[in-house]
């Protein structure tokens, strides 16, 4: 399993798994799956919405702010390796 530093900036993904090859269609199946980046920063975005820091169902800013945050966590993590 690749560390942070050697993954994209995204963090690489959340839950890896190990490449497989499918014999039935012969192909090979990578290992991917949802980034660190949208894992963090749905995690951020839900206790944003459940602590009720913003009021206005239509406001953008909770989606930027737990990007940003998500973002900063990659990269601090990254610093520390």
């Amino acid at each position: 399993m690749k560390t942070i530093s050697e993954t994209t900036a995204d963090g690489g993904p959340a839950f890896p798994f190990p490449a497989e090859f499918n014999t039935e269609c012969g192909i090979l199946i990578p290992d991917n799956g949802m980034s660190l980046r949208t894992y963090i920063a749905t995690a951020v975005l839900q206790g944003m919405l459940a602590g009720g820091y913003y009021e206005y169902p239509g406001d953008e800013r909770p989606v930027r702010d737990s990007v940003v945050i998500a973002d900063n966590l990659i990269r601090e993590l990254n610093a520390k390796k």
